[in-house]
């Protein structure tokens, strides 16, 4: 995993740096682009963008739990060296 991969938003438990706001329901399953990892917070800042380029939200999700939402693509499985 790393800044600029993408990921699904993804429903979590709160903890003690950051917390689920109601507000992200509406990311879950969506895609958005890793722009930050914070590992200090054991988290991540995950940017969602309108379809015309612009930041539309940001949320922080747990590190931790983030592996398995990542989006896979295609081209990211079989290398081109």
């Amino acid at each position: 995993m790393k800044e600029g991969d993408k990921i699904r938003g993804f429903k979590f438990k709160s903890n003690k740096y950051f917390g689920f706001n109601s507000e992200m329901n509406d990311y879950i399953g969506e895609i958005g682009i890793i722009d930050e990892i914070k590992h200090f917070s054991n988290s991540i800042l995950v940017n969602f963008y309108h379809q015309d380029g612009d930041l539309k939200e940001f949320w922080y999700y747990p590190l931790d739990e983030a592996a398995k939402h990542l989006v896979i693509e295609s081209n990211d499985m079989f290398p081109i060296y």
